[in-house]
């Protein structure tokens, strides 16, 4: 999911609270960068290099990159629908329409003359900052030539007139990260079946396992996740930390978003609307610290003050998806007459409008008390590491500690054991007699 969404701050709003420090740290360094503010030699440097102004004045373009699995797509949604985006001409902003083509390998043309292009064209004179939000750039982007940003810093700077540039890197703890890029990594398995995935190469992919085998595969050092741990071994480099890295030798303001601080979630305003523990404002935690202090205090209000009604998109649940898949290994489906999508929803709707059974319901393999304790260290760790003001607070290793148990209690680190499953002469009859069952889906 692509988007930009485009806005000027004319009235000035003081926040409620002093904005939240943000921290970039490397595992290979001593020192703590404060605000990211990093002077990289080599590089092309903003037009303005003097201080930024509390008055907003100059023009931010805001690159949020991800890493993936960490609301990106929830962010550039809920900008879509917003009625600041949608409602408020006084704030001068405009929406850039989705950039679909030209950002997948191999580049059919140069990204950054199509960059180029739609700003220009879409822009038409708009003279505030913008956020452009593309986790593409925290995926297939990271092998482009220095000439190649140096080309687009040109672009940005010179022919689109931005004062600056930031580059915004989301943090979300390692631990509710993984089991998300574990059904990120699988979720072709909703459509289509296992011999019908192919990957960059054009080579069968298999990747129907559970998610205890994928935290072991990763963890010998056979990386299905390796571009975003920088080459390192397994819990050594978080995904933010990668990207930090990388983009901090490009860009001299690289910034940490931590997506779990809530100190932005609600005001005075918006208190009314939130149900107890149901008051997460994604929105008002982005607008709030991850843009420059001072050019965006209005937008903060306004987010504050209007929390979403859903934030986050639910969980995938893959184990219909690997069900379908080993029944049809044993042949007790076949792959070639059915559609995979068809068997998958069929399944679901067998599991849960006949046998009254939710997607955990099953047989499951989980990751034992070893594996368990040694990703909450590594989440931990990581969390200290990177944002040491926010871990030691209240809402820091307390509330990780707690959130992870919860996760624990939700079956989030386990899978269906589906060989297990298809010993059950329920499943077994299931399958015998799937055409009986498939109508009451299509």
């Amino acid at each position: 999911m692509i988007s930009l969404f485009l806005f000027r701050v004319k009235d000035s709003v003081l926040h409620e609270e002093e904005e939240f420090q943000h921290f970039q740290t490397f595992p290979d360094s001593n020192e703590t960068f404060r605000n990211s503010s990093m002077s990289v030699t080599g590089i092309l440097k903003p037009k303005n290099a003097s201080q930024v102004s509390s008055d907003g004045s100059l023009r931010y373009l805001v690159m949020h990159i991800g890493p993936p699995k960490t609301g990106t797509t929830s962010l550039q949604q809920s900008a879509k629908s917003d009625d600041y985006f949608k409602n408020a001409p006084k704030y001068n902003w405009t929406y850039m329409r989705v950039l679909r083509h030209g950002f997948t390998a191999p580049f059919k043309e140069n990204w950054v003359d199509l960059f180029e292009r739609s700003f220009a064209r879409d822009l038409k004179g708009f003279q505030g900052s913008a956020i452009y939000s593309n986790e593409v750039f925290g995926r297939l982007m990271l092998h482009e030539s220095n000439e190649t940003w140096n080309h687009f810093k040109n672009v940005t700077y010179e022919k689109l007139g931005f004062d600056r540039i930031r580059i915004v890197v989301t943090y979300r703890r390692f631990f509710h990260w993984l089991p998300s890029m574990y059904s990120q990594e699988n979720i072709a398995l909703f459509t289509k079946w296992n011999n019908e995935i192919k990957d960059e190469d054009e080579e069968k992919l298999f990747i129907a396992y559970s998610l205890k085998d994928f935290l072991a595969i990763n963890m010998k050092n056979k990386l299905v996740l390796e571009k975003y741990f920088d080459g390192e071994s397994y819990g050594l480099v978080h995904p933010t930390e990668t990207l930090s890295r990388f983009y901090s030798n490009l860009f001299n303001d690289v910034t940490i978003f931590n997506m779990h601080d809530p100190r932005y979630d609600k005001s005075s305003k918006s208190v009314k609307y939130c149900l107890p523990g149901q008051c997460v404002n994604l929105n008002a935690r982005f607008y709030c610290s991850a843009l420059p202090r001072g050019t965006a205090d209005a937008l903060c209000t306004y987010a504050r003050e209007h929390p979403p009604i859903q934030q986050y998109r639910p969980r995938v649940n893959l184990n219909y998806s690997i069900l379908a898949e080993v029944a049809a290994k044993h042949n007790l489906i076949s792959s070639a007459k059915y559609e995979k999508r068809k068997v998958v929803l069929t399944i679901q709707s067998y599991h849960h409008n006949t046998l009254r059974l939710s997607p955990n319901d099953f047989p499951l393999i989980c990751l034992n008390e070893n594996e368990l304790d040694e990703l909450l260290k590594i989440s931990l760790n990581f969390e200290e590491r990177l944002l040491p003001e926010f871990y030691a607070s209240t809402n820091g290793k307390s509330e990780h500690i707690q959130k992870f148990h919860d996760a624990v209690n939700e079956k989030q680190f386990c899978t269906i054991n589906a060989e297990e499953v298809l010993k059950n002469e329920t499943w077994k009859e299931f399958f015998r007699d799937f055409a009986k069952y498939e109508t009451s889906v299509y």
